[in-house]
């Protein structure tokens, strides 16, 4: 699989030097990026003219092993990016949190999901066909509640920078947060607003512990085995 997007976070690339373009000319450049992936792994050669990327017969030996790469486009943009995902993509995944504010978790996912529905009705696609995933933000999980809010006091007191200026009780709200059984229960809330999978962080990973109890998490919501 092949998971590719706009980029979002300019810090990051100008640390590497990498161009930060405006979101349009970024937008751009990915569907013109797509359009040469695609072509490249379905055939042995390519050719594709844009006004940003072009190739001309462009050789790809060896084949990939499976018939079709899939490709994953991130992101939630409205306008563009799920036009583009309606289009071009096997597979998505969208923000499924937000600063807070009326929409978030869910609800957000929802309405995605929903505009996403009309760009594929609008391209002759059937949804069905694409994988919905989203990224619900960094996974706060204990077997006890008060072990929860110890980890939450420990995030708080040290957050990355998306989350810095937010108390425990905001991250409550915004983030998967609890003891297995409720974040099983948020993650099916998830699923039920219309995706087939979450993806998310966790925090403190030098534990085991939250990472084998979000497993069990995701075993009581349904999503693995």
């Amino acid at each position: 699989m092949l998971g590719i997007g706009a980029a979002w976070n300019e810090e990051e690339s100008r640390a590497y030097g990498f161009e930060f373009p405006p979101i349009g000319e970024r937008m751009n450049r990915l569907e013109e990026a797509v359009q040469i992936c695609r072509a490249m792994f379905d055939n042995p050669t390519a050719s594709f003219e844009g006004r940003h990327h072009r190739i001309d017969g462009a050789i790809n030996i060896p084949r990939p092993v499976r018939s079709r790469v899939p490709i994953m486009i991130g992101g939630s943009g409205e306008r563009r990016t799920l036009r583009l995902v309606a289009r071009h993509a096997d597979l998505c995944n969208v923000i499924g949190w937000a600063a807070l504010g009326d929409e978030a978790g869910p609800a957000l996912v929802r309405r995605k999901m929903e505009i996403l529905g009309e760009h594929c009705s609008a391209e002759g696609r059937d949804m069905a066909d694409i994988v919905k995933t989203a990224t619900i933000g960094i996974m706060v999980i204990d077997e006890t509640e008060a072990g929860v809010r110890r980890r939450l006091e420990s995030l708080a007191a040290s957050p990355p920078p998306a989350l810095r200026g937010l108390g425990v009780d905001e991250l409550s709200r915004l983030l998967p947060v609890g003891t297995p059984a409720r974040v099983a229960d948020r993650l099916r809330e998830f699923i039920e607003a219309g995706l087939d999978g979450v993806t998310f962080s966790m925090y403190g990973v030098y534990d085991l512990e939250p990472i084998e109890l979000a497993a069990e998490a995701a075993r009581q919501a349904g999503l693995i085995g």
